[in-house]
């Protein structure tokens, strides 16, 4: 550590026992420290890791970023196995990273980060980071069919993060599989500011309440089927200061009961996927594309599209059209800047005899009778119609509703074929190893 600035060999000291992560379900409780210290004891890194537990896949992914080395991150032990056939297919490819595929002075061109980069030596007490020649892998979530595997360099999963005074003294509350690219995101994030980071991801409500007020998180970034969950209760949580929702479409009313719960937060939507990480922040449910990415951001025939420039480091290079269509249905609301509503996803549609159900629709008029606490509408295949809108409903607690009920409810403002005709009444709508609503039900 000789060869390191006094002010900041001082800041790493001062910091060194500092909370890193908590998961008070396994009694795991680490300092920055000590992280530090697990990451430069690891000699070499696998080419894959199955999810185990989070502390030990920061560890490896931080000690791959660390030696430059290409790491896949599977949910799942499975998921790993046959990863190198998958990584075969990338080898041949250059690797371009955002900043190396802009030339100087062009319209694309993006600012200096006025911030030192969260994996950058003035962050960590052990050596430095090959930042450029690292490669994180990533599984896409399979809602549009087999997951993909998609190659990010440290500068992609890192552009939304965010470096200054005013985060010093954030908690982070890690809602997301640590996995997905949003987990990664708010542990980049929490790294580049020395937050700490305490485990929500699978537990119980009432566990994820608990850890809220004892640990005193202050934001919160997860999927709307987790708010879902827990802003289904009198619980009050006024220490939160932001909160980020993305991932999926949100009603109306969710963001109703959020303003609830977290009656002191600032409330944003967030649009990311997997393939090109964080792209849009809104504060409703308009987003509006900002000016470094105009013209890289458009619509295509009612679907998103993004500039291949922007898209993970495995696929800039392969990707066949200059653009990459999400598979987000939108609707455009303003031109300068491009202002955009998220309706569906292609794969959401519902086919019933030749007309088009968007079950987000569906969802947002059977969320609005007071016996509906939560609901997911899908398709079920028919030999007559090509599918049936069913739906499954989480009712209030002493109620009853009836398919017939429905249809006399929903009848007055809405037709006939996109009204469900099969209905299940379940204690609880589960969620995807994403977070997200579980599609193709």
């Amino acid at each position: 550590m000789g060869w390191w600035p006094r002010s900041v060999k001082s800041r790493i000291d001062c910091l060194d026992n500092s909370l890193f992560y908590l998961d008070s379900s396994s009694d795991c409780r680490v300092t920055y420290g000590e992280l530090a210290r697990d990451v430069a004891a690891v000699d070499s890194v696998p080419k894959a890791v199955g999810f185990q537990n989070a502390y030990d896949l920061f560890v490896t992914l931080l000690a791959g970023a660390r030696q430059g080395a290409t790491l896949v991150l599977a949910n799942e032990m499975g998921q790993a196995v046959g990863v190198e056939d998958e990584l075969t297919k990338c080898r041949s490819e250059p690797r371009v990273t955002e900043r190396e595929n802009q030339k100087p002075g062009s319209d694309m061109q993006m600012a200096s980060a006025p911030h030192p980069q969260p994996l950058s030596p003035e962050y960590w007490s052990e050596g430095s980071y090959d930042r450029l020649r690292s490669r994180i892998g990533l599984f896409t979530s399979g809602t549009t069919g087999k997951p993909k595997l998609v190659l990010h360099s440290i500068d992609s999963l890192t552009r939304g993060v965010r470096v200054n005074d005013k985060h010093q003294a954030d908690v982070w509350g890690l809602a997301y599989h640590p996995a997905h690219i949003a987990g990664l995101q708010v542990l980049f994030q929490a790294l580049a500011n020395r937050n700490p980071l305490v485990r929500l991801f699978d537990l119980p409500v009432d566990q994820v309440h608990q850890a809220i007020e004892s640990e005193g998180i202050t934001r919160l970034s997860a999927t709307p089927t987790f708010y879902n969950l827990l802003c289904n209760s009198s619980q009050i949580h006024p220490q939160v200061q932001s909160v980020t929702s993305g991932g999926e479409l949100s009603h109306p009313s969710l963001r109703e009961r959020m303003a609830i719960t977290f009656p002191n937060a600032r409330i944003h939507n967030i649009y990311a996927s997997t393939e090109f990480g964080t792209l849009l922040i809104s504060s409703g449910d308009q987003f509006h594309v900002p000016q470094k990415y105009d013209g890289r951001v458009i619509v295509i025939e009612g679907e998103l599209a993004v500039h291949r420039s922007l898209l993970a480091a495995s696929l800039q290079a392969s990707w066949p059209d200059e653009f990459y269509r999400t598979g987000d249905c939108v609707e455009v609301l303003g031109s300068r800047p491009l202002s955009i509503r998220f309706i569906s996803r292609q794969g959401d549609w519902i086919n019933v005899g030749g007309y088009k159900v968007n079950p987000h629709e569906v969802e947002q008029a059977l969320l609005a009778l007071d016996e509906v606490q939560e609901v997911l509408v899908y398709g079920r295949d028919n030999s007559v119609t090509g599918s049936l809108v069913c739906c499954d409903i989480v009712l209030v607690g002493g109620v009853a509703l009836t398919v017939k009920d429905i249809h006399t409810r929903l009848s007055a403002h809405m037709p006939a074929y996109m009204i469900p005709r099969i209905v299940r009444c379940v204690d609880a709508i589960g969620a995807t190893h994403t977070g997200k609503k579980p599609r193709g039900s």
